[in-house]
């Protein structure tokens, strides 16, 4: 989530292992939701299109259970391992976490940024940019951010329990994670967030990253105007943006991934609000 004044191209030709394919293969990565998706009981549909492209959403056909948690991938189109995560999460998970969860995916938010690994979307605009008013620094948002407000509703009802972003920092080695709870302080949430993460990378020393002040990895209820921020001011009250470090290896990230949205999904079965 943190803005960069560059793109970044390092992952363009990075090539994913059980996938079989390069980072950047918006057809490969296509035909793996289509594929997947069904066999997990979740409907594909599309929210909307932005440069011929589908901004895509998976969501339970039948829902049954009273928790709901929506996962996010591929806001900036360089940051590749959180929508590859959601894939291998898809093929790999057990199905108890499908039975017992409504969990759903919005995979792909930026895939005109995503097929050429490029942060912004062809427009020069940035998709996790414009969302709340009590940023400090005020955007209008993007084409892609104007489709998920247009259905922001059914967005809210899917993410009731949870909203979570993955994101990574294309600059760094080490992780840390922005979250939203309630609390005066990060609470468990938070923790098994950091935790999963952990696992998997150094933590970011305490400091600054841009403008935004690291403690003990985590950027707690920092205003940003992000998509994570206006579903917190929206009434969902545990919202959250992983960063893994986008300098190592590209498969290991996409494991971690996996991991992260695993701790997520366990969290929400065992734990009461």
């Amino acid at each position: 989530m943190t803005e960069h004044n560059h793109p970044s191209m390092h992952d363009y030709h990075s090539w994913i292992t059980d996938e079989s394919c390069q980072v950047t293969d918006i057809n490969k990565f296509f035909q793996e939701i289509h594929s997947w998706a069904p066999k997990r009981n979740l409907l594909v549909t599309t929210l909307g299109q932005v440069g011929n492209l589908p901004l895509l959403l998976l969501e339970k056909r039948n829902p049954f259970s009273s928790r709901s948690i929506l996962i996010a991938g591929g806001f900036h189109g360089e940051e590749p391992a959180g929508s590859w995560g959601i894939v291998r999460f898809l093929k790999t998970a057990p199905e108890r976490f499908f039975d017992d969860l409504n969990i759903s995916f919005l995979p792909l938010i930026n895939p005109t940024g995503f097929k050429v690994g490029r942060r912004t979307n062809d427009w020069g605009e940035n998709p996790n940019q414009g969302f709340c008013p009590s940023s400090l620094i005020q955007h209008s948002p993007s084409r892609e951010g104007l489709v998920l407000l247009k259905n922001l509703t059914r967005i809210k009802l899917l993410a009731k329990d949870a909203f979570l972003s993955l994101h990574e920092d294309v600059e760094m080695e080490r992780f840390y994670l922005f979250t939203f709870e309630t609390a005066d302080t990060p609470g468990l949430f938070s923790q098994v967030l950091h935790q999963a993460e952990s696992k998997f990378f150094l933590q970011q020393p305490d400091g600054m990253i841009e403008d935004s002040k690291v403690k003990d990895g985590l950027v707690f209820r920092k205003c940003d105007g992000s998509f994570e921020d206006l579903l917190f001011h929206e009434g969902i009250f545990r919202t959250a943006c992983t960063e893994t470090p986008g300098l190592l290896d590209i498969n290991l990230r996409i494991t971690a991934n996996v991991a992260i949205i695993t701790a997520l999904a366990e969290y929400t079965i065992t734990n009461k609000r």
